[in-house]
């Protein structure tokens, strides 16, 4: 008999990934189709009909109770009955968690494979999953995705000691978003040294109603995808966590439990030396372009 498990792994195997060169926020953002890949397996009128009560009895819940950001129900009855899970990244707003959990229903419902029994969208700021079996306390590693940004903003001498930290750091978000009794949410900051001069910013998020023990399995998984040293930043997105760090500041400071690092002081000024002739004047435009991946995933 095939398992509960290996089923829903079956199910969420087809994924659809946008990428743009957005930075993404503690916002809602924008959400842009392009294609899907639609499974076999279809509902009757019963069984969209539910899901449609489903979908607006999950939005005006999350309108109503704003304070936790997660959501997990199910309605009718089987064999047209509908699970449904949504939660938030645990910085967001609840006016920003509402939207984008409303942005996530109507680009199931409207654009991703409307008949398909088994669907959900992921995003930066919020994952909403859908099935005809329960999939509550069921850790997924599949679909998954990880991107980084292109270029390398860590000198040879300090690659060791990146490396270091970053470890350190996203071990203890894992054991503090693996132990949190409400969101399983955790971000934190590595202080640059003086050598590289860089502070690693990071996140680490499971699915609220995972157990301690797979949500530390699911971001010990994820954390395997990270690349080689030293990308300026990286994300890993999956069906049930998700993990990122960044030099720049991303997330809400507030929900930070450490200070973070002091501003750099302005330059000391020194006396202006005397005017001279103006030499012939030259111009030149220097610069780089960050590009941040902003990944949606589409689970069947």
């Amino acid at each position: 008999m095939i398992s509960l498990r290996f089923r829903l792994f079956l199910s969420l195997i087809p994924m659809i990934i946008m990428i743009t060169n957005i930075r993404p926020t503690h916002q809602a953002s924008e959400y842009s189709f392009k294609s899907n890949i639609c499974s076999k397996s279809t509902f009757n009128g019963t069984f969209s009909k539910n899901l449609n009560n489903l979908f607006s009895s999950l939005l005006s819940s999350i309108n109503a109770t704003t304070s936790t950001g997660f959501y997990s129900s199910s309605y009718g009855e089987i064999p047209d009955k509908v699970y449904a899970i949504g939660f938030c990244r645990g910085d967001l707003k609840p006016s920003a968690c509402a939207a984008c959990l409303a942005a996530s229903t109507a680009l199931i419902v409207k654009n991703a494979c409307p008949d398909a029994k088994n669907g959900g969208v992921g995003s930066i700021n919020c994952t909403l999953r859908y099935s005809n079996i329960s999939i509550s306390g069921i850790r997924v590693e599949a679909p998954s995705i990880s991107g980084y940004s292109h270029g390398d903003n860590v000198s040879s001498s300090s690659r060791f000691d990146f490396n270091q930290r970053l470890t350190t750091l996203f071990e203890t978000l894992r054991s503090k978003a693996a132990a949190g009794s409400v969101l399983k949410f955790a971000v934190g900051h590595s202080n640059a040294p003086v050598s590289s001069g860089i502070t690693i910013y990071g996140l680490a998020q499971c699915s609220p109603d995972l157990s301690e023990t797979d949500c530390s399995v699911c971001i010990s998984k994820g954390l395997k995808q990270l690349p080689p040293c030293c990308y300026k930043s990286w994300s890993y997105l999956g069906a049930s966590c998700s993990l990122r760090y960044d030099p720049d500041l991303f997330y809400d400071p507030a929900t930070d439990p450490t200070p973070l690092p002091p501003p750099s002081p302005p330059p000391a000024t020194t006396p202006l030396p005397p005017p001279s002739p103006p030499p012939a004047t030259t111009t030149s435009n220097s610069g780089g372009k960050f590009t941040c991946i902003y990944i949606i995933l589409l689970y069947m």
